[in-house]
């Protein structure tokens, strides 16, 4: 039985199919670890977790979309807290945050745990692939703006060997480095996230080796449809409360 490991945050796990959904229709066995807003600590836990109650082999696929580096992973009493861009969540007060936080720091501890999955996946002999929402092999627009990669060359130098495993982003790709925020464009609404169909067009460039199929042409077009036609009544509903 081939199985399939999807593992990451909203751009692997969302209300609408992403990629893993889409590349799974080829799959025997399915299952989809992301979770929307979480970061690399998160994915981090997900994998050794899935490792160890699944026991990865050469019979596996893994895909691991790693996220933004500016974000706080923790198990608390209901579960786990993961609400995004540590910068603008409402989790953490400000002064924690100026407290706690700094990109290096983050840098620090997420380039560890990627390399440790890649050690691991590594050893355990699967298909993995690594992909990302955004770049991590060099500053991102998310955290710090003051001189990053020059401030930390050292860190992108000692975990260079991973980072090139990393293929091109979502926001590299599908994006085009213009990051999408919500907005009525073209009488479609869109927000932060690719359309199943644009999950559809990542597959193809970034994960070239495996096989577009008529069935996943046209199940991410039917969903995309339906995301399109939600992401418009939404808007309008908008407009009703602001007006």
């Amino acid at each position: 039985m081939n199985r399939f490991f999807a593992f990451g945050c909203s751009f692997t796990n969302s209300a609408y199919p992403t990629y893993a959904d889409i590349l799974s229709l080829n799959f025997d066995h399915y299952q989809n670890w992301g979770r929307g807003g979480s970061g690399n600590h998160f994915i981090f836990n997900s994998i050794i977790e899935a490792n160890q109650r699944h026991n990865f082999s050469t019979d596996d696929t893994i895909i691991v979309q790693w996220t933004n580096t500016g974000r706080e992973d923790r198990y608390s009493h209901n579960g786990w807290i993961g609400d995004g861009n540590i910068y603008s969540q409402l989790t953490y007060d400000e002064d924690w945050v100026k407290k706690y936080i700094t990109e290096r720091g983050c840098l620090l501890r997420d380039l560890a745990f990627i390399q440790a999955v890649y050690l691991l996946l590594i050893n355990a002999k699967c298909n993995f692939k690594f992909i990302s929402m955004v770049p991590l092999s060099k500053h991102d627009e998310w955290i710090d703006h003051n001189n990053s990669e020059v401030k930390n060359n050292d860190i992108y130098q000692v975990y260079k060997e991973v980072l090139q495993v990393i293929r091109p982003s979502f926001y590299e790709t599908v994006y085009n480095k213009q990051w999408l925020t919500e907005m009525y464009h073209n009488g479609k609404l869109r927000d932060s996230h690719p359309t199943p169909n644009e999950h559809l067009e990542y597959i193809r460039k970034v994960l070239p080796e495996f096989i577009i199929t008529d069935k996943m042409e046209e199940f991410a077009e039917q969903e995309t449809i339906k995301f399109l036609n939600n992401q418009k009544s939404n808007f309008k509903r908008s407009l009703v409360k602001r007006f």
